[in-house]
């Protein structure tokens, strides 16, 4: 099946928001050789995925708006600028290919197993007892700083919490 790159229209039938020949360029330029030893096939079947992930991580917090209603993915957007030679930011594409690098290895998104209390201490002082549980967080799933730095430009900024005399 043939990979379907969004091209700035907001196509309903877009898988990704790269091509496998951009993604090779990218990864070449970089030297990412686990990239240039995949086959076809696998490089689009990871750069889908990598669109997946990316609308499903920061879908809710980009700027802008949808250029359509009915549009596949998450960009195009109204109010975020791509600029240079693609209709879509590089800062996205890279994000992409980045993503589709590390989906060839592993799944972007395991599934998560409960957390699980690994140790608990109570204390008890008179009639009160207290507990305090230690999770064992190593099922949290995976982090990608770099794809988080490359699609900074486009999120919108947490608000911070403020303290305000009454």
């Amino acid at each position: 099946m043939t990979l379907i790159v969004e091209d700035g229209s907001g196509r309903i039938d877009a898988e990704s928001y790269i091509s496998v020949a951009r993604a090779d360029a990218h990864h070449a330029a970089y030297g990412n050789s686990a990239w240039a030893g995949a086959a076809t096939t696998d490089k689009e079947a990871a750069l889908r995925r990598a669109a997946r992930h990316l609308d499903g991580s920061y879908g809710a917090r980009l700027l802008g708006t949808q250029k359509t209603a009915d549009q596949a993915l998450a960009w195009p957007r109204y109010g975020v600028e791509a600029a240079g030679d693609t209709p879509l930011p590089g800062n996205l594409e890279q994000a992409a290919a980045e993503a589709a690098l590390r989906a060839l290895e592993a799944d972007l998104a395991p599934d998560r197993s409960p957390e699980t209390v690994i140790d608990e201490k109570r204390t008890t002082v008179g009639p009160l007892t207290t507990a305090i549980g230690f999770r064992d967080t190593s099922m949290r799933g995976p982090e990608y700083p770099l794809i988080d730095q490359l699609m900074a430009p486009f999120l919108r900024r947490r608000p911070r919490n403020r303290v305000v005399r009454a």
